[in-house]
C-alpha cells in the first residue's frame, strides 16, 4: 500500500531519513509488496538519489545517510528478480518505466534492472555453455574414436545437430531459428522427450499457447505411462525455460524433482545455474558443493567437474558481487 510522507517532516533532511527508513525496511521485503507498493519503492529511490546533492550543496553532511543508501541500494539489487514479480500486474517494469513522464537516466539503475537481469542471464548461460563445450571438447577424442568403432544412429546424430543449433540460437536470442532447429528436430524424432519439452517451453515463451499445449500433453502422456520419465522431463522442461530468461518456472520445475530425488546430479547442476540466474548466489554455491559430493561419492567425474567448474567460478566472482554496507 502507496505512503505518503508523513505531514510533521518539514525539512528536506528529515524527508531523506523517512525515506531511507521506508526503503530499508521495504527493500528486504519485497517479495509480496504488490505492484503499487513496489513501483512507489522505485519512486523513493528518485526522491532520495535528488535529496542528497541538493542538501550537500547546501552545506549538509550526510556521511551516515550515504552509509544507508548505499545499503538500501545493495539490498534492491539483492531482491531484484523478486521486484521484477511483483510489478508483472503492471506490464513489467518496462511497462512501468514507459509510463514515466520521460525515460530514467542511466545512472538511475533501479529503472533498469529487467535490462540489466537480462544481460546477467545471458552472460551466465554463456558461461554455462563454455563450460559444457570445454567438457565436451575434452571428450571429443574419445567420442570420435568410439563414433568410428561403433557408428551413431544417422537419425540420432541429426537429432542432436538440430537441437545444438537451437540451443545455441536460444544463446544467441534468436528464438526464430532456434524454434525452427528444434520443429526440424522433432520432425525427424517425433518421439524425441528433450526435443518436445523444449518446444514446448520454446512455444510457451513465444505466446503460442495452442502448440505449446500440444507438446506437454504429449509429455504428460509419456510420464503418464512411464512415471520414470518424469524427472527427465521435467529437468528438460527447466532448462529450456532457465535457457529462454523463465528461471522462475525453471525454479519450480526443478524443486519438484529434487523434492522426490534429493540426489539427482543432473538436477542439483541444472539448480545451481537456477540459482545463479535468479541472483541466490549462497543457494547457488551450496547446490553445487552438494552436486560435487553426490558426484564423488556415485564415481561420475565428468560431473563431478562441471560441479567443481561453476563453484570455483562462482567462488572467484564472490568478492564483486554486491553486499551490503553495515549501517553504524
Amino acid at each position: 500500500m502507496a505512503r505518503a510522507i508523513p505531514t510533521s517532516i518539514v525539512l528536506p533532511a528529515d524527508e531523506l531519513r523517512h525515506l531511507l527508513t521506508a526503503a530499508e525496511n521495504r527493500s528486504v521485503n519485497v517479495r509480496g509488496l504488490g505492484p503499487e507498493a513496489a513501483r512507489e519503492l522505485l519512486t523513493w529511490f528518485d526522491r532520495i538519489a535528488a535529496l542528497f546533492p541538493a542538501l550537500e550543496a547546501e552545506g549538509a553532511h550526510l556521511e551516515p545517510e550515504r552509509v544507508r543508501w548505499e545499503a538500501v541500494q545493495a539490498a534492491l539489487r539483492r531482491h531484484a528478480a523478486e521486484l521484477l514479480i511483483e510489478l508483472k500486474p503492471l506490464g513489467g517494469l518496462a511497462a512501468v518505466r514507459r509510463s514515466l513522464p520521460a525515460p530514467p537516466p542511466e545512472e538511475a539503475w533501479w529503472w533498469w534492472l529487467d535490462r540489466a537481469r537480462q544481460r546477467r542471464l545471458r552472460r551466465q548461460l554463456l558461461s554455462v555453455l563454455a563450460v559444457f563445450l570445454a567438457l565436451a571438447a575434452l571428450l571429443a577424442g574419445g567420442y570420435w574414436l568410439f563414433n568410428r568403432l561403433f557408428p551413431v544412429d544417422p537419425t540420432a546424430a541429426t537429432v542432436y545437430r538440430y537441437k545444438l543449433e537451437g540451443q545455441t540460437a536460444i544463446a544467441a536470442g534468436d528464438l526464430t531459428n532456434a524454434l525452427a532447429a528444434f520443429e526440424a528436430a522433432a520432425a525427424t524424432a517425433p518421439d524425441d522427450l528433450e526435443t518436445q519439452a523444449w518446444l514446448a517451453a520454446l512455444y510457451d515463451v513465444l505466446g503460442r499457447e495452442s502448440e505449446a499445449s500440444t507438446r506437454r500433453e504429449r509429455l504428460q502422456q509419456t510420464v503418464a505411462a512411464d512415471p520414470a520419465q518424469a524427472a527427465v522431463v521435467n529437468d528438460d522442461l527447466a532448462a529450456a525455460y532457465l535457457a529462454l530468461g523463465r528461471p522462475e518456472t525453471a525454479l519450480a520445475l526443478v524443486q519438484e524433482v529434487l523434492a522426490a530425488h534429493p540426489d539427482r546430479i543432473q538436477t542439483l547442476l541444472l539448480a545451481g545455474s537456477v540459482y545463479e540466474s535468479l541472483g541466490r548466489i549462497d543457494e547457488a554455491m551450496a547446490t553445487y558443493e552438494q552436486a560435487a559430493a553426490v558426484a564423488a561419492a556415485q564415481n561420475k567425474p565428468e560431473q563431478l567437474a562441471v560441479a567443481r567448474i561453476r563453484l570455483a567460478q562462482l567462488l572467484q566472482a564472490r568478492p564483486f558481487l554486491p553486499t551490503p554496507t553495515p549501517v553504524r
